[in-house]
């Protein structure tokens, strides 16, 4: 039984000295192969040093082509980043544009609620004279569909104007209804219109098209500037006509009526500078003088335009 436990324990002895000479020569061999994988450079994953051999330094720091944290290399990053704010402040210049035209075109066809055709229908019944809807739509942006102001308008035409006041001679009279009417259409239209047109001569849609693709930011800012002021100054032009309208319907004679008128019918609508006899200090308190102003402001938005269109690559 002795010997059986000797046994025994010899043969444990015997595996435990197998098994630790075994791992010894595994790890003998371990460290052989890593220093092999240490010794080279192509079995490593990446070069622990850049060579400064055959590179331009850009900057003084990186060399070109390096990339950045973002993973962007050098070259072209600092141009890609300046064209992403260029195109950026060009189409907030663009944006600017259109949004400003868009009020301008909300000015000319602004109705309050409770407007209604009636001023038109009353002349096409009793007058037998049926105005056009683009005609119509100009005189009611003349006073932005005020219908307290388009009730004194028709008391204007309606009654105070033409000899019989029922044949489309007494309306189409030369000093008489159609006479008024034109002149508030041919205002809006020389004023406004002309700007904001689909079809007109400035901003129309071909020429927003072009000048969607202007590369001149200052350009573009400049004509929404423009515009910004066209819209005040239409809005003062708004309030003058509507206080010489509600002056005039308050007297009964042909003659009173049409010199309380002549603010507005004297007015040279087409030139840029009509010689205005007045000494207000401020244009804008003066009919003929802020027409003026809003002439040379188209004609200055029209310049700008074509110039911005003709040289829009640059």
């Amino acid at each position: 039984m002795q010997r059986i436990y000797i046994l025994v324990f010899l043969f444990g002895m015997l595996m435990l000295c197998c098994k630790q000479w075994r791992n010894d020569r595994h790890n003998i061999k371990g460290t052989e192969e890593t220093k092999n994988k240490l010794g080279s450079v192509s079995n490593f994953p990446f070069s622990p040093v850049v060579s400064d051999i055959g590179t331009e330094k850009t900057d003084g720091l990186k060399p070109t082509g390096v990339k950045d944290f973002q993973g962007n290399g050098d070259d072209g990053h600092v141009e890609d980043e300046e064209t992403e704010t260029f195109d950026s402040l060009r189409t907030k210049a663009y944006i600017a544009l259109r949004t400003n035209l868009s009020k301008l075109v909300d000015l000319y066809h602004y109705r309050p609620s409770e407007f209604s055709d009636f001023l038109f229908e009353n002349i096409k019944i009793k007058f037998g004279v049926d105005e056009k809807q683009d005609f119509r739509d100009s005189v009611y942006a003349m006073v932005k569909g005020d219908v307290a102001v388009l009730k004194n308008l028709e008391k204007i035409v309606m009654h105070s104007f033409g000899k019989n006041e029922v044949v489309s001679q007494d309306y189409l009279f030369e000093s008489n209804a159609y006479f008024l009417l034109f002149h508030f259409s041919k205002m809006a239209n020389y004023l406004l219109g002309i700007v904001m047109h689909k079809n007109g001569y400035i901003l129309n849609d071909d020429n927003l098209l072009k000048l969607q693709d202007s590369k001149d930011i200052e350009g573009l800012n400049e004509l929404a500037s423009i515009l910004e002021h066209i819209c005040l100054k239409w809005e003062n032009m708004v309030s003058l006509v509507k206080g010489i309208i509600n002056d005039a319907s308050r007297f009964t004679t042909k003659d009173e009526i049409m010199e309380r008128l002549k603010p507005i019918t004297d007015l040279e609508v087409i030139k840029y500078n009509q010689n205005c006899d007045c000494n207000l200090p401020d244009d804008d308190m003066h009919i003929c003088k802020l027409k003026n102003n809003l002439r040379v402001l188209c004609r200055q938005l029209k310049e700008k335009m074509n110039k911005l269109i003709r040289y829009k690559d640059y």
